[in-house]
């Protein structure tokens, strides 16, 4: 834990220089602390949302993957548009044009969206999740169907086996992973490369992930308790699968197979949502037990970027687990406090209006800045970005 604590002034530059906030001349605003609490929860949270509603959709997976792929193709497709229009050239944040014009000049605009980040993230920017969503989707296609197989047979006495072409499809699923990790591992431009014991010990805690999704799917809810214990192991074997390999992560394969994890989280949220009328509380019975678990696993609010801003990869294993875990606890406790308002009737339909305009403003968001940036930065100097989030929300829900 970083917080509150006396460091030595470690040498410029070195990790632990960044680790502990020294690389900001000790100037640690609140705002960053709250930032890396989202961090821990938010981005989780997320793609459990996404598990969760999958488990709910009437429509196939490969309904989903269309109108996702639709959002993608229509998100990228107007972000691309701001970047030609504007300067071209990521030194150019919102302020830099303000103090550069002869540098920072477009066709219509004078700073890009997503300064410091070139052209690529420019364009993908807030549909890096979106992408990885469909990668998911992608991979776990016959994992969702499996999960739902095993569910539905559970429902009949005796259950009849799972037919040999099932299990020839997860074989097959198992394999196409195996060979997308693999080909992750060797694609490297940083110093580290993952070695293929590593690999090996990911996917074989990805075959021990997806046994216990099984099992909780298959049983029949004589022991609801059981159905929930297989669930708490699946979600620690998710933290120890990407939290023991030392991924080192850079803009390169290995960040998209430590996010993989996300992974773990939609599938993990699809079989807490496809099981909750045969699963029963287990740990929320002692609810006191889960304060200390909750507190220990709790983010250090201490910023440390750890490579990517979304979600961020730390040097030290023990902050890793710690990290992933407390993302892990969260899930757990969002689903059971969830599943406890509907048991008592409180809880009601999302309007339609939220979800619309939520998804409106992820689509339009960047054009709300390339339009109030200028604006909010001469009405709001010191920090511009919540005048320009109301707006777009307001204007996004009252449009849905």
């Amino acid at each position: 834990m970083l917080d509150n604590a006396e460091y030595p002034m470690f040498e410029k530059g070195s990790e632990y220089w960044h680790y502990v906030g020294q690389d900001r001349d000790g100037k640690v605003w609140y705002f960053w602390r709250y930032v890396m609490i989202g961090r821990q929860i938010v981005i989780p949270l997320l793609f459990s949302i996404n598990g969760a509603a999958l488990s709910f959709a009437r429509d196939s997976v490969a309904s989903t993957v269309k109108k996702v792929g639709l959002v993608t193709l229509v998100g990228l497709a107007i972000n691309a548009c701001l970047w030609y229009l504007g300067p071209q050239d990521d030194s150019c944040s919102l302020t830099e044009s303000l103090k550069n014009e002869t540098k920072c000049q477009g066709l219509l605009l004078n700073f890009v969206v997503a300064p410091h980040s070139g052209k690529a993230f420019a364009i993908v920017f807030q549909f890096w999740y979106t992408i990885f969503l469909l990668l998911i989707l992608v991979q776990d296609y016959i994992l969702f169907w499996f999960l739902r197989l095993l569910h539905d047979r559970s429902a009949e006495e005796p259950p009849p086996p799972v037919s040999a072409k099932a299990w020839a499809w997860m074989a097959g699923r198992l394999v196409g992973i195996s060979v997308f990790w693999f080909g992750l591992s060797q694609w490297s431009l940083g110093s580290h490369q993952l070695s293929a014991v590593e690999v090996m010990g990911v996917i074989l805690l990805e075959i021990v992930f997806d046994g216990l999704l099984a099992l909780s799917a298959a049983d029949g809810g004589w022991h609801p308790a059981r159905v929930r214990l297989f669930q708490y192991l699946a979600g620690i074997t998710a933290v120890l699968q990407f939290t023991l390999p030392n991924f080192c992560i850079w803009m390169d394969g290995s960040v998209v197979l430590f996010y993989q994890v996300f992974k773990q989280f939609c599938m993990l949220s699809f079989t807490m949502h496809l099981t909750r009328k045969k699963a029963g509380p287990a740990l929320s019975r002692m609810w006191p037990v889960a304060g200390p678990i909750l507190l220990y696993t709790f983010t250090s609010t201490n910023y440390y970027r750890g490579v990517m801003p979304t979600y961020p990869w730390f040097p030290g294993t023990r902050d890793r687990i710690l990290f992933v875990g407390g993302s892990v606890c969260w899930i757990f406790v969002v689903d059971r406090v969830g599943h406890n308002f509907h048991q008592c009737g409180l809880s009601e339909p999302l309007p339609d209006f939220i979800g619309m305009g939520a998804l409106l403003a992820y689509l339009w968001h960047p054009v709300g800045i390339a339009l109030l940036g200028p604006l909010s930065l001469k009405a709001f100097p010191s920090n511009c970005a919540p005048f320009i989030a109301v707006c777009v929300f307001v204007l996004s829900f009252g449009a849905a």
